[in-house]
């Protein structure tokens, strides 16, 4: 009786150490992949900062276009004021002009570069967003699993605990049942 009862706690011993090593596995697959959750943060935060330096050029551009028009129609009054400068001035106007299309020019190629550079970065952003959301799936995925596994394991204890409880209950009744025949044989000895 105590060979099978051995047995048996044995087999229950060896199946939750299996268990709970197949938990710890899983826990350990989670951590890394909230480890992987790191670096795909961290291209976020870099996209945001090229998306500030975007509209930083843009608004570098929009104050340089308000400077020029503004020095446009200050030369334009003073061309209007000075008929002897006439020529004058429409060189500076002209000079002012040309100035201001080369500072354009220059801040629209900026601004191809810096739109091609951000596509490039939405799109990482993009595809780290998927697979963040793929991980993310997996995560709650593996904690189901984790949460179902820790479940079988509590119903495998309770089944242990009650093996064990009428294990303990068989062998009292079977121990009573041998101190009562000793007792009868001893009495029946006596005689």
């Amino acid at each position: 009786m105590n060979k099978a009862r051995h047995f048996e706690e044995g087999t229950f011993s060896i199946k939750e150490k299996d268990y709970l090593n197949e938990l710890q596995i899983k826990e350990n697959t989670i951590k890394e992949i909230n480890s992987q959750f790191n670096p795909l943060y961290k291209k976020i935060d870099k996209q945001n900062d090229r998306l500030s330096y975007k509209d930083s050029i843009i608004n570098n551009s929009l104050k340089i276009i308000k400077e020029a028009k503004t020095e446009i129609n200050r030369l334009n009054l003073k061309l209007q004021n000075s008929k002897n400068s006439k020529k004058e001035l429409q060189l500076e106007i002209k000079k002012t002009y040309q100035d201001y299309i080369f500072k354009m020019d220059n801040l629209e190629n900026q601004i191809k570069d810096k739109n091609e550079l951000i596509n490039e970065k939405q799109n990482l952003l993009e595809k780290g967003n998927k697979e963040l959301k793929q991980l993310t799936n997996k995560i709650q995925e593996l904690k189901t699993k984790n949460t179902n596994d820790k479940k079988i394991i509590s119903e495998m204890d309770d089944k242990l605990k009650q093996s064990k409880n009428s294990l303990i209950t068989e062998n009292d009744k079977f121990q009573k049942e041998i101190n009562d025949k000793e007792n009868t044989i001893h009495h029946n000895s006596k005689r």
